[in-house]
């Protein structure tokens, strides 16, 4: 006779007070063997599969997930490499998350007819909408008109985020346009450099070298 839920919290419910009581390095958690290790396999293959080979990311575990500006280190959530670590992740956070739910999330959020901007907002709102989150619309007159200070000048429309390195920040518009700022208080451009390309992608530095992805090609720039 199969068992009970009660029964399966009963039975885990020392398990997971000792896992509280543990510290993060003590946990003997690793990358290797669990779902994470799959989705690092993938990764690796598709960026293989696109001819991307000289840039390899580093991953490892970390409280969250995320990268580290200006490398290609990603973190991963420790959390997702435990059954029981899960089911706390889900107690603490007030859900859990897993492959399929995400690609269900997104397919809903990201629906034919919507755009860009309103379907991330739309995936935001059902991840974190517990949060009471405020949306702000750059489109709106009033917002624009909020923002023109710090947009004047701008060359192009931009999707992907600046990124900074040796004293210089880096935009990408989405015509291609490579414009070189300096890091500095005023908006001074030191530089525009035309790729003639459709580029949304956030440009990634690693090793003294700037790789660029537009719609058809991947650029590496380089001393």
């Amino acid at each position: 006779m199969e068992q009970e839920p009660l029964h399966l919290v009963a039975v885990h419910a020392p398990q997971k007070l000792e896992l509280l009581l543990t510290p993060l390095n003590k946990l003997g958690v690793t990358v290797e063997g669990c779902e994470l290790a799959e989705a690092i396999r993938v990764t690796r293959a598709d960026m293989k599969r696109v001819g991307i080979n000289k840039l390899q990311p580093h991953f490892y575990l970390s409280t969250g997930y995320g990268t580290i500006t200006g490398t290609t280190s990603i973190a991963l959530g420790f959390y997702d490499c435990m059954p029981l670590l899960k089911d706390l992740n889900e107690e603490f956070r007030g859900f859990r998350y897993s492959y399929d739910d995400v690609v269900n999330l997104v397919e809903e959020s990201y629906a034919p007819g919507a755009t860009m901007g309103g379907a991330f907002r739309n995936l935001i709102e059902k991840i974190l909408g517990r949060f009471s989150l405020l949306f702000i619309d750059p489109l709106k007159p009033a917002i624009r008109q909020l923002a023109a200070p710090f947009l004047h000048g701008a060359i192009d429309k931009y999707f992907s985020s600046p990124v900074a390195a040796d004293d210089k920040v880096f935009l990408i518009g989405q015509g291609g346009q490579v414009s070189v700022l300096k890091a500095a208080g005023e908006w001074e451009v030191m530089t525009v450099n035309e790729l003639d390309d459709e580029c949304f992608a956030t440009p990634a530095i690693a090793d003294g070298h700037i790789y660029i992805r537009t719609r058809s090609a991947l650029y590496n720039f380089g001393k």
